[in-house]
């Protein structure tokens, strides 16, 4: 058998020639080459990173973003607002005791001027003219009619005082209960302010003087300004 049949052997059996061993070498060793080199560049640009990220600069800029993100996330907290459907009930329950309080007071102004017509009415018939009485002696029987309305006034008088005291009690109630709801950050707007008439006092059934029922301090600040 000579050389070139042995070739043609050796390569019909798949055996690796010389020749492809040699090819074989050389391209792993290129191959080799090639991922030594991408691994010192690699390590080359961590390092590089490394020293920049270790940087007293770089450390001071990244300080300097997170106390701006810090003021930036401290300032939307405090701006934070309730949501529109929070803001729209708590609107329509400060809106509503606001009527509530107006009622009240219209109702407490009504009292008085009732309390104060019947006080002249209480006053013409506590003082008639004793010349009249003299002139005319039925005036005595009337006298004593008028007496009589006279304590049915007192009586009725003492009736709207009553109401009237219970109606401040609910009113002072109301305005604490305003005064919880009301948001912190958030001011009610204040009612137009109502000086309540101070009623003058009364003349009792033995004739002693009483006082009307005056509101509280609190109540009197509240109902100047709910605030």
């Amino acid at each position: 058998m000579n050389i070139n049949d042995t070739m043609v052997s050796h390569m019909s059996s798949g055996a690796p020639t010389p020749t492809k061993r040699l090819q074989y070498s050389q391209c792993e060793t290129g191959h080799l080459a090639d991922e030594h080199a991408l691994i010192a560049s690699y390590v080359a640009r961590l390092q590089h990173c490394a020293r920049v990220l270790d940087s007293p600069s770089r450390l001071d800029e990244e300080h300097r973003l997170i106390a701006r993100y810090a003021a930036r996330l401290a300032a939307e907290a405090g701006n934070v607002t309730r949501p529109p459907t929070d803001l729209s009930f708590n609107f329509d329950a400060n809106k509503q005791q606001r009527q509530l309080i107006a009622e009240l007071e219209n109702k407490n102004r009504e009292i008085l001027q009732e309390i104060q017509r019947l006080r002249l009415e209480h006053e013409q018939a506590s003082q008639p003219t004793p010349e009249k009485a003299q002139q005319n002696p039925t005036l005595l029987a009337e006298l004593r009619l008028l007496r009589q309305r006279k304590d049915e006034l007192e009586q009725r008088m003492s009736a709207l005082q009553e109401s009237r005291r219970e109606l401040m009690v609910q009113l002072e109630g109301l305005m604490k209960l305003l005064k919880v709801r009301t948001p912190a950050g958030r001011t009610s707007q204040p009612l137009p302010a109502q000086p309540l008439p101070t009623p003058s006092p009364v003349l009792g059934k033995q004739g002693e003087v009483k006082g009307s029922l005056l509101p509280g301090p609190s109540v009197q600040g509240h109902l100047l300004g709910v605030s």
